[in-house]
């Protein structure tokens, strides 16, 4: 399977005006994904990430989002007026994209509860079946309901 890659730690502001950081979520897989507003297929996508995480928030899986470079004020209005329930932090440096090696958004990471990165996706997600789909495969054994 090659080298074990740990997922970066870092610490962010959130939209909600919070902290949040990724070891926060230690114990459970995350699905980490770098985005900007002003990125079509990141609008695209959009709709499938609050299904995915709207049917899981409570479950076993963390969705966290990454808005990348752009100012927090835009960033909390398009949060609103999508009425996103997800954490959205601002790497508003860019500098946890650049840890990462984000090249381009949108831009997924699946963590498994140890911290370890198991799989990434460049580009979006064509629809939240797709999400739970990969959360499935890369995770087998985390109960996602029926």
């Amino acid at each position: 399977m090659g080298d074990t890659i740990v997922a970066p730690d870092f610490s962010l502001p959130s939209t909600d005006g919070g902290t949040v950081s990724l070891s926060d979520f230690r114990g459970q897989p995350v699905v980490l994904v770098f985005w900007r507003v002003n990125c079509p297929s990141c609008e695209y996508q959009m709709p499938f990430l609050q299904a995915f995480h709207a049917k899981w928030s409570n479950d076993e899986v963390a969705l966290v989002t990454v808005n990348v470079g752009e100012p927090p004020g835009m960033v909390a209005e398009y949060v609103s007026r999508r009425g996103l329930t997800f954490p959205v932090l601002l790497d508003t440096q860019q500098q946890v994209a650049q840890t990462y090696g984000i090249i381009g958004v949108p831009f997924a990471f699946l963590i498994d509860g140890d911290g370890v990165i198991k799989a990434y996706k460049v580009g979006p997600f064509q629809n939240s079946d797709a999400i739970e789909g990969a959360v499935r495969r890369v995770f087998p054994d985390v109960e996602l309901g029926m």
